[in-house]
C-alpha cells in the first residue's frame, strides 16, 4: 500500500512539473512577454527621410528581430503618430496623401495635408490601413490622436485659431471628434496637449499646473497630479489604465503612477528612473515600458538615440536596446506598441 502512496505522489509530481512546463498555471508566471523576451512592434515617426515638409515618416521596429523598417513611401499616402486601442482593433493616426499636399500648397497652408484618420486593424496594414477614414477637416496642423477603447471617440490636440499662423506658437487646443460620424462634429474640449483616454468618457492631459483628468460627463477637470510643466513634458498611459508614466528630460526622469479607480489621484511608484528619457510606451499588456533615450556626448549634444525597457511595476531594468540610429534624434517620436 506505502508503494502504491509513493508511486502516485511521484506520478503526481511529473505531472504537475509538464504542466507547468506547457504554461498551464499562467496565473502562477509573470506577464512580462513569452519566454521573458520582448516582441511585438513598436511604431517610431522621425524626419530622417520624409521629403514632405514638417511630415514624419514611420519606421517599424520589430523587437523579436531587431530590425528597424519604414513602413511605407511618403510620396503617394502615408500615416504618422500612431495609436491604438488597448485591444488592438482599432488605430487613429495624421495621414496624409498626394491630394492632401497638392490641396495644402494650392491654399498655402501646410496643416490642410495633415488630418485625423480612424481605421480597424483586422486584416489592415500600416502606413494606411485598408478602410480608413479621415475624420477631420480644418485647416489647423495635427498631433498626437488617441482613439477611446471603445472605439467611439478621438482626440487630438492642434493649436488655438488664433495661433495657428504661427509655428512658435505654445497655445494648443485639445479636440474630440466621434469615430465614425462627419467631421462637423469637431469640437474643442480644452486647452492643453498629450490627451490618454482613462476611461471612455474620460481622459488625463498635459496642463499648464500639472496632469489633469477631463471628465466629458461634467464637462470640467479635475487636477491629477499638481506639477509645473513644460513643452518637455511627455505623458503616457498604460492600456491597462493603471499606470501613468510622465517623462521630464530636463530633470533626466521618468516618473511612473498608479492611477486611482476613478483616476482622481496619482501614486508615486518608487522615486522613478533616472534616465534621459523622451517617450514611453507601454507593450500591450502593460507589463513593461520602452523609453527611447540618446547618449550625452561631451560637448552637450546628444547622439545615438535607442530604446530600453523596464519593468512597470519595479522599474526595473531589462536586459537588451534596440539601437535606432540613423534616424534623427531632433522630432523624434515613440507613438505605439502592438502585438
Amino acid at each position: 500500500m506505502y508503494k502504491r502512496i509513493i508511486f502516485t505522489i511521484v506520478l503526481l509530481a511529473f505531472v504537475v512539473v509538464g504542466l507547468l512546463a506547457k504554461g498551464f498555471f499562467q496565473g502562477s508566471q509573470p506577464t512580462t512577454p513569452t519566454s521573458g523576451r520582448l516582441h511585438g512592434t513598436i511604431l517610431i515617426t522621425s524626419t530622417a527621410t520624409s521629403t514632405i515638409p514638417h511630415f514624419l515618416d514611420t519606421y517599424a521596429v520589430d523587437l523579436a528581430n531587431h530590425t528597424v523598417n519604414v513602413t511605407g513611401s511618403d510620396d503617394s499616402s502615408s500615416g504618422t503618430m500612431y495609436s491604438f486601442s488597448p485591444d488592438d482593433s482599432k488605430v487613429t493616426f495624421i495621414g496624409v496623401t498626394a491630394q492632401s499636399v497638392a490641396d495644402a500648397n494650392e491654399m498655402h497652408n501646410p496643416g490642410v495635408a495633415f488630418q485625423v484618420y480612424e481605421a480597424g486593424m483586422t486584416g489592415s496594414a500600416l502606413p494606411m490601413p485598408s478602410g480608413a477614414r479621415v475624420v477631420t477637416a480644418n485647416p489647423l496642423g495635427k498631433m498626437t490622436p488617441a482613439i477611446s477603447d471603445d472605439g467611439s471617440s478621438i482626440v487630438y490636440v492642434a493649436p488655438t485659431a488664433q495661433t495657428a499662423s504661427s509655428t512658435s506658437g505654445d497655445a494648443y487646443d485639445i479636440h474630440l471628434v466621434s469615430a465614425g460620424a462627419t467631421a462637423s462634429s469637431d469640437r474643442v474640449i480644452t486647452q492643453g496637449t498629450q490627451p490618454r483616454w482613462f476611461s471612455n468618457t474620460a481622459f488625463y492631459y498635459i496642463a499648464p499646473d500639472g496632469v489633469r483628468l477631463w471628465r466629458l460627463s461634467t464637462n470640467s477637470s479635475v487636477l491629477a497630479l499638481p506639477v509645473q510643466t513644460s513643452n518637455n513634458f511627455k505623458l503616457s498611459l498604460s492600456p491597462d489604465k493603471k499606470y501613468l508614466a510622465v517623462s521630464i528630460p530636463d530633470a533626466r526622469k521618468v516618473f511612473v503612477f498608479t492611477t486611482s479607480q476613478n483616476g482622481d489621484y496619482l501614486t508615486s511608484v518608487g522615486k522613478g528612473i533616472d534616465i534621459l528619457g523622451f517617450w514611453v510606451v507601454f507593450s500591450p499588456d502593460s507589463a513593461t515600458m520602452a523609453i527611447q533615450t540618446v547618449a550625452e556626448q561631451q560637448d552637450g549634444t546628444t547622439a545615438h538615440p535607442s530604446l530600453v525597457f523596464y519593468n512597470t511595476a519595479s522599474l526595473a531594468k531589462l536586459p537588451g536596446s534596440v539601437g535606432l540610429d540613423p534616424l534623427l534624434n531632433d522630432r523624434l517620436f515613440v507613438t505605439g506598441w502592438y502585438y
